[in-house]
């Protein structure tokens, strides 16, 4: 079987291409290294590296950055870059974040938002009618927690 015939295969299953930062302890127990130029797919907790003929798997691993992944509907295509977005992306790039983006990024409930939101730790956009919190307030809150994603 061809690596196109694997990535078509992954991508009918479900797996987005895996675009965020891998920490390099990873590679140790697999015996290969970034260097190889790896290849990761991954769909909820499943990982899937094409870059070699092992084509390793790893459920829940630590040292990947974990990623939202970004839904609508789109044609299949066989080399599409679909989008996946780190909570790193969302707290560099954009100025106002939705609160399903802040849940994700402070790793906490839609609830634990609005708390947050009414006790003042997050600034919510005083005229935005689906609800928007200003980034920086985010920032700052998981810098106080330190979870800041550097």
């Amino acid at each position: 079987m061809s690596i196109i015939d694997d990535v078509l295969k992954l991508l009918d299953k479900g797996y987005l291409p895996y675009q965020g930062q891998i920490e390099g302890h990873v590679y140790e127990p697999l015996g290969c290294g970034p260097k190889r130029k790896p290849r990761w797919f991954w769909k909820e907790r499943k990982y899937v590296c094409l870059g070699c003929v092992k084509r390793c798997c790893l459920v829940d691993p630590v040292g990947f950055e974990l990623m939202l992944p970004v839904t609508y509907q789109t044609k299949k295509l066989a080399f599409a870059s679909l989008p996946a977005v780190s909570a790193r992306e969302l707290v560099t790039k954009k100025a106002w974040l939705t609160i399903a983006e802040v849940a994700f990024v402070l790793s906490i409930g839609r609830s634990k938002v609005w708390e947050m939101i009414q006790e003042g730790r997050l600034e919510k956009h005083p005229d935005s009618p689906p609800a928007r919190v200003l980034t920086e307030s985010v920032r700052k809150e998981l810098e106080r927690t330190d979870v800041y994603l550097s």
